[in-house]
C-alpha cells in the first residue's frame, strides 16, 4: 500500500484528532508495511506552525522527524512537476498546497492520499483521497 500525507493528517495526529483506523495507516508505514510519500511543503508547513505557536515547537519538530522517518519525501520542483501541479489545480478547482500534495502522490503510484482538505475530494483519479 503507498500512501500520501498532506500536513493536516500529521496535525490531527499529534492532537489525538484521528480515529484509530486513520492512525493505522501512519502506524503501518512505521512498521515497514508500504510506502508513505509528502512534500516538502509538508515540512515547511509544520515548522510555521511551530514559530506560531499553533504547535508547541517540539511537537513540530517531532512531526517533522515522523514524516522524514515515515515517508519519501519530495523536495523537487521540477518544470514538470509544477506544470502537473497547476493543471491539476486548474482541473480540480485545488489550492496550490494541495495540488502539490496530489502531484506528489500520483508518480509514486499512491494508492491513497489522507487529507484534512474537502477541496481533494473534487479529484477523480487512481488515488483514493480519504477525508481524515
Amino acid at each position: 500500500m503507498r500512501r500520501g500525507f498532506d500536513t493536516g493528517y500529521f496535525v490531527k495526529y499529534a492532537t489525538g484528532e484521528l480515529s484509530e483506523m486513520h492512525r493505522q495507516a501512519l502506524r503501518k508505514l512505521a512498521r515497514g508495511d508500504g510506502l508513505g510519500v509528502a512534500n516538502g511543503l509538508v515540512i515547511y508547513e509544520l515548522k510555521k506552525l511551530g514559530y506560531r505557536g499553533v504547535l508547541d515547537m517540539e511537537d513540530a519538530e517531532w512531526l517533522v522527524n515522523v514524516v522524514g522517518d515515515a515517508c519519501e519525501v519530495e523536495r523537487g520542483l521540477s518544470n514538470s512537476f509544477l506544470d502537473e501541479a497547476a493543471r491539476l489545480s486548474h482541473g480540480n478547482d485545488l489550492s496550490m498546497a494541495n495540488a502539490m500534495m496530489l502531484t506528489t502522490a500520483l508518480p509514486h503510484d499512491g494508492d491513497e492520499l489522507y487529507t484534512t482538505d474537502y477541496d481533494l475530494q473534487a479529484y477523480e483519479g487512481p488515488i483514493e483521497v480519504v477525508l481524515v
